[in-house]
């Protein structure tokens, strides 16, 4: 309950705009409030951990995702990252419990979710999975076992979204998989990944085929929600089979050319998210409903455009497609999970300025072209192809943990000679622009670009709590799930 109470408190400071200005001392009663309700949620948690029963890891679950939740509201997307990790491995441990798995490092999901356990373990796979294109946690998508049940007609929105989640773990997990044998032999060979890709190619195209199939009259007869929510899961499976395609290459970038229609595609079903909102919102604001118009553009905590659009702009080298997906993600202030629109835009921005540097100079016109449109057919791949010595490989993404920290990039280069660069930089956390970019000579093709410790890896016994500001409480993440 206190969890509760403590992320109520988080969304009222935000709505009211009372967090203390930088560099005053002392916090306002809002956040003294929510410190307090915060710490009591933790001291409440021992006794549970105390009891190390099934039914107390429960509590403890949920209340890490309230946990996670108050954490990326707040910024401070390092520690919700430790409250992730913790709680998966208390995940780990209810499920060798419940015997759904024999190891506390397997995490095993069902078809669809019906009992508790099975929907606690689907929240901590939707967060994980918002992980998933910072590359954040991309060493936990090797232990996940999703089902790979026949795929039948939906019957509801629910069911589509639940097969797709299920779709990208098991996606996630083979490009982790490739680029560990990518990173140990140079190339990847094992039999059983090509198998595993040729199963994902045709899951996909049946999941496709089946939601093209879903009762569309629904659809058109549904709340804004799900209208939405419906074209945005088309966006997750074209960039889904974009990852499949290219997941048994990970140290050839220039693959990625070769799926320039899907990014087009993407695009396209972005801009389609995009129109609808506009038309509902001027429906609305016709209505004299201005508050609901701007909510309804901004609210989509759980799924939104911003991964599909962030992948696009990292992994399309067409200079058209990934400047119009820019602009997208630029016109957009609205938050899902740990993706900041304008965090996201920013990171892409620097990436795509180290890649393209000069490369275009004197061949680019000004770039007229409306958000809500697609760049005509005769402006895309006219431009020369961006060379592989210029693209970015592995792009890492150290999040910060508080306003006034700044953001860390960490990418890889590889020159004519084989030899692997490291990059990295520093953006702004006021102007979020980046630093001069840093490089490093000579790095091991196996070496990780960020450091662990970066990625908010470390056992850490100190961390700040919410808004870190004078005089206030501090307590260990690490300690929090202490015992179990």
């Amino acid at each position: 309950m206190h969890a509760v109470v403590a992320l109520l408190s988080v969304h009222k400071i935000k709505a009211l705009m009372c967090t203390s200005v930088a560099g005053q001392k002392g916090i306002s009663m809002e956040e003294q409030f929510l410190l307090k309700q915060y710490s009591k949620a933790i001291s409440s948690l021992q006794p549970h951990f105390s009891a190390k029963s099934n039914a107390s890891v429960r509590v403890a679950l949920i209340t890490c995702v309230l946990f996670v939740c108050i954490e990326l509201t707040l910024g401070h997307y390092r520690t919700g990252n430790t409250h992730l990790r913790h709680g998966l491995k208390l995940l780990g441990y209810l499920q060798a419990n419940s015997r759904l798995s024999s190891e506390q490092e397997v995490f095993v999901l069902g078809p669809f979710p019906q009992t508790l356990d099975e929907w606690i373990t689907e929240t901590f796979m939707r967060l994980l999975f918002h992980a998933g294109p910072f590359r954040q946690c991309p060493e936990l998508f090797q232990h996940i076992v999703p089902p790979e049940t026949a795929i039948d007609l939906f019957k509801a929105m629910s069911q589509a979204r639940q097969c797709l989640d299920r779709l990208f773990m098991r996606i996630f997990g083979l490009v982790e998989e490739c680029r560990q044998e990518w990173l140990a032999c140079g190339v990847v060979t094992s039999l059983g990944l090509f198998d595993r890709q040729r199963r994902l190619k045709g899951d996909l195209d049946v999941w496709l085929r089946n939601y093209e199939v879903y009762d569309k009259t629904r659809i058109q007869l549904a709340s804004l929600r799900e209208r939405i929510e419906y074209q945005l899961l088309l966006s997750y499976h074209t960039m889904a089979s974009i990852m499949t395609q290219t997941a048994l290459w990970p140290g050839c970038e220039m693959r990625y050319d070769a799926q320039s229609a899907d990014f087009a595609l993407l695009i396209e079903q972005t801009i389609n998210v995009v129109r609808t909102l506009w038309s509902t919102g001027s429906v609305e604001m016709r209505h004299g409903d201005e508050d609901r118009g701007e909510e309804m553009r901004e609210s989509f905590p759980d799924l939104g455009w911003v991964p599909p659009l962030y992948y696009t702009i990292v992994k399309c080298r067409d200079h058209r497609l990934r400047s119009q997906a820019l602009k997208l993600l630029n016109d957009n202030s609205h938050k899902e999970t740990m993706w900041d629109a304008k965090l996201a835009a920013s990171v892409c921005q620097a990436v795509m300025d180290v890649e393209e540097q000069d490369f275009y100079s004197g061949m680019i016109e000004a770039d007229e072209n409306p958000m809500s449109s697609m760049p005509a057919e005769e402006c895309v791949a006219i431009l020369p192809v961006l060379p592989h010595t210029h693209r970015m490989h592995e792009v890492q993404v150290v999040l910060p943990n508080d306003t006034t920290e700044g953001t860390k990039l960490f990418c890889k280069r590889r020159e004519d000679d084989g030899r692997w660069y490291i990059l990295e930089c520093v953006l702004s956390p006021r102007t979020r622009s980046p630093s001069v970019w840093i490089e490093k000579i000579g790095v091991p093709t196996g070496v990780d670009s960020a450091p662990r410790e970066s990625l908010g890896e470390t056992d850490s016994r100190t961390e700040n709590l919410p808004n870190g500001q004078d005089g206030q409480k501090r307590y260990a993440v690490a300690g929090v799930y202490r015992g179990v």
